[in-house]
Parts: C-alpha cells; sequence; structure tokens
C-alpha cells in the first residue's frame, strides 16, 4: 500500500512548494512515531519509523511537540488490508493494517524506548506472541451512541468522535457478537436514549460483554431502571447472563448504585492456570484468554517463589496471582481494593482448596494489609495503567523483599516506577514484554527487581 502525492499544494488559489519530506525516526509507547529536528523529538500521529512523510509545523503541547501528517511519500514498513470492515473508522484496533511481525517488532521498540527515555539501558527480549492475533477478546466494553434516526444504537467509539453501530467486532468470539446484537435488537425497540454525560441525561451508559467457560454475561450500566424492560430484555439474554448496574456517578465504570441480576447468577465462571473462577461484572482480569496463562507463567518464572517464603500480591484482582503462588507453597496476602473483586477472590481460594492464601480489602496505600504482615520475601504488583503512587514504593521497601515482580500495561509508568525502586535501592534483573493486545498499540511487559 504506497501513497504517493504531488509535492505541491494549492492555497488560497496559488500553488505552494510542499516541505520536504521527513523520515520517522522512532517510536514510543502509544504507538507515536518521532523524528528529531534542532534537537528536539517532534511527534508524528499516524507514522512509524522509516515512513517518509510530510508534516505540517511542529506545535507545542503539554505532552510535547506534535506534527500532522500532510501526506505520505514511502512507507518504512509495509501496510496490509485491515481484516476489520470498521477498521477506517475504529478508535480501537490502530494497527490492524500491520502484519504481526511488525506490531510484535514496533512494541519491543516502544518498551526499550520507554526505558532509555528514563536511563535505563537494558536488553529487551522478543515479545511473547498471542496464540491468537483475532477473536482473543473474553471483554468488550461496547458504547451506546445514537443512530441517523435518533435511536440509540450499540457500537464502540470513532477515532475521531461519536460512537458508531458495530456488527461484528473481531476481538470478541462470534457467540460473543451475537449476544451483544441480541440485547442491541432488544434495546432499540425501546425509547431509551444514549445517556449524555455533559447533560447527564438519558438512560443507557454501557454494555460490557464478557465470556465465560460455557457462557457469555452481559452487564448494561444505565443511569435509571425506571423505563427499563427488564423482562424484555431477559427474553433477549434467555442464553446470556445479564446484569443491570444503575449508576449516575461521572464515571460509567464506578459501583453501582443498584444492582439487577435478571438472568444468570450475576457473575459468570471460567478457568484460568488450572484454577476454577467466579468473576463478577466489574472486577479486572485480563482479557486475552488463550495468552492470560502465559502471562501467569511469566510472572511466577521471575518471582522463583519457594515453598516457606512470605508473597504479598498487591492489586490482586480476583486472586488468581495469589493462589498460584500459595499453591507453590508460599504464605500469600493478597490486597484488593474492589469489594466484588475481593468478594470474588474469597470464594475463589474457597472453591479450589487453597491453603496459606487470604485477601485484605485494603488500598495499596493503605494501613490495614500492612498491620497484617511482619515481613515479605516476595511482592508481587500489578496496578492499573496509571503505576503505583510513591508512597507505595516507599511502603513495600520498607518489608525490604528480596524480589518484586510488576507487571504493566504502560511502558512509561513502569519505567518510571522502576527508577522508583532502584533509588531505594533495587536493581532491574529481568524483563519480559508480553503482547496481550494483538492489532493494537498496547503491550504488557513484566520486571523482576532484586535487592542489592
Amino acid at each position: 500500500m504506497q501513497d504517493k502525492s504531488s509535492p505541491r499544494r494549492e492555497q488560497g488559489g496559488r500553488a505552494e512548494t510542499a516541505p520536504e519530506p521527513i523520515r520517522v525516526e522512532g517510536i514510543v509507547t502509544g504507538g507515536l512515531g518521532f523524528y528529531v529536528d534542532a534537537g528536539r523529538r517532534v511527534h508524528v500521529p499516524g507514522g512509524l519509523p522509516g515512513d517518509r512523510v510530510r508534516v505540517g509545523a511542529a506545535r507545542k503541547t503539554e505532552a510535547g511537540f506534535f506534527a500532522d501528517i500532510l501526506e505520505t511519500v514511502d512507507f518504512g514498513i509495509d501496510r496490509r488490508e485491515p481484516p476489520c470492515a470498521h477498521a477506517d473508522i475504529c478508535g480501537g484496533c490502530q494497527w490492524q493494517v500491520l502484519p504481526y511481525v511488525d506490531q510484535l517488532r514496533l512494541k519491543r521498540e516502544m518498551v526499550k524506548s520507554a526505558f532509555e527515555d528514563r536511563g535505563v539501558r537494558t536488553f529487551v527480549p522478543e515479545v511473547l506472541p498471542s496464540p491468537a492475533e483475532l477473536r482473543y477478546r473474553d471483554r468488550v466494553d461496547y458504547s451506546f451512541g445514537r443512530g441517523a434516526d435518533g435511536s440509540a444504537v450499540v457500537g464502540l467509539h470513532r477515532a475521531d468522535e461519536g460512537v458508531f453501530q458495530v456488527q461484528d467486532c473481531l476481538l470478541q468470539s462470534e457467540e460473543a457478537n451475537e449476544a451483544r446484537r441480541g440485547l442491541a435488537r432488544a434495546l432499540g425497540e425501546t425509547r431509551l436514549r444514549p445517556y449524555d454525560d455533559t447533560r447527564r441525561t438519558g438512560v443507557l451508559r454501557g454494555l460490557v460483554v464478557r465470556e465465560g467457560e460455557d457462557a457469555c454475561g452481559a452487564t448494561l450500566v444505565v443511569s435509571s431502571d425506571k423505563h427499563l424492560p427488564l423482562a424484555a430484555l431477559g427474553e433477549a439474554a434467555v442464553a446470556v447472563g445479564l446484569t443491570v448496574h444503575v449508576n449516575r456517578r461521572r464515571s460509567r465504570h464506578a459501583p453501582p448504585r443498584i444492582e439487577h441480576v435478571v438472568t444468570g447468577t450475576g457473575w459468570i465462571e471460567t478457568v484460568r492456570s488450572g484454577l476454577s473462577l467466579r468473576i463478577s461484572p466489574g472486577t479486572f482480569t485480563q482479557v486475552n484468554t488463550g495468552q492470560a496463562d502465559r502471562l501467569s507463567e511469566v510472572a511466577l518464572d521471575l518471582a522463583g517463589i519457594r515453598s516457606g517464603e512470605r508473597v504479598v500480591d498487591l492489586y490482586c484482582g480476583v486472586g488468581i496471582l495469589s493462589m498460584l503462588s500459595a499453591s507453590a507453597g508460599a504464605t500469600v496476602l493478597g490486597v484488593e481494593i474492589s469489594k466484588a473483586a475481593v468478594n470474588d477472590a474469597r470464594v475463589n481460594i474457597e472453591s479450589n482448596r487453597i491453603d496459606g492464601c487470604r485477601i485484605c480489602q485494603d488500598d495499596a496505600e493503605g494501613e490495614a494489609w500492612p498491620a497484617q504482615i511482619e515481613d515479605a520475601d516476595v511482592f508481587l504488583i500489578n496496578p492499573p495503567r496509571a503505576g503505583i503512587e510513591p508512597g507505595v514504593v516507599e511502603r513495600v521497601c520498607a518489608f525490604e523483599p528480596q524480589r518484586i515482580v510488576y507487571v504493566s500495561c504502560n511502558p512509561l509508568t513502569l519505567a518510571r516506577d522502576v527508577q522508583r525502586f532502584r533509588r531505594a535501592g533495587y536493581e532491574m534483573t529481568d524483563i519480559r514484554p508480553v503482547d496481550m493486545f494483538p492489532q493494537t498499540v498496547h503491550v504488557e511487559v513484566v520486571v523482576r527487581l532484586e535487592r542489592l
């Protein structure tokens, strides 16, 4: 796929010589290409290393310098026809136009760049590829928008703005897509309108479709259940476990004020790393079903947990790494702030008959969990994209663990936090990138830090 256009542009009725092409030199987290001009890094959205492009004037923002592509002269990396019919408008899968081998190579470069920008030079091995490039997500969060006739449509966010009606999301299975379409048809027969975050009007806020071992589960998030046709929705979701969350907070992902279990049990059941799991709506688990077990294997391999060791698992979610660590003979304290996740983790520990593992509902910066332990040999840390606060670093290091294993979905915040641990007397001794998100610019990274 090549795009070579005239080097002259029309402006104000007269021909104007276009700027000379520049070559995109590198890539940073978020999939942003960049070139260097007069010692400053200028980011080029949509540009990839090796591309020759003409760009507009660089503009300064809080995030750095940016320049928009006016014309692509040559592609440094061959593009392909994307497999998804929505690729031109969807804001989700930015790299469908790239062969998978190139996606992996660029993700490795992003990880290297994140650490080098922090002054940490380290060898980054090749990214562990996902066993599936498509149909790998067991959870997708859909949004509501307005159709041409003003009715509500269920879809995904556009690359520019707004929501488009999705027919088949190639990241989810055909069964999950059909579950969404069935609920969308039932909702389309109502007069309910999408929720407007600015005006705080409307009802429909979001639809989460999640796959379990034998069935799908869906969570409909609404601002009010006053006119919600629960019976009709239940008929549409006869083969799907449907839960309704009533939430008028600013974030639709906040814990619900009211929960209705319309069909099913209110949770899904699945198996990860040989563990039977209950997963409730709103709780976090890795979305790449086929790759999740391999990510856990990488984390535990780097942790090197031995029988009799004491392990603290921060941001433990539904308890997967906590239970696997306890199964290796460790005494484990899992720490999690989400009440739903804590409840799931405790049920999972009991149903899998795991000894030596308990869960504390607390924030990583809280006071409750440190009071429950005297020493720790290993810390497992798996925070949100924002990483961890400086106070968490101090709290972890106060226990002087021998090893820290940090699982991150954001190389930038990971590199920042690694620097914080280095200043506290730890050195990064291993790093493993893992691709949990094919077709996107995102990459998971696992590192091990050891006390000097």
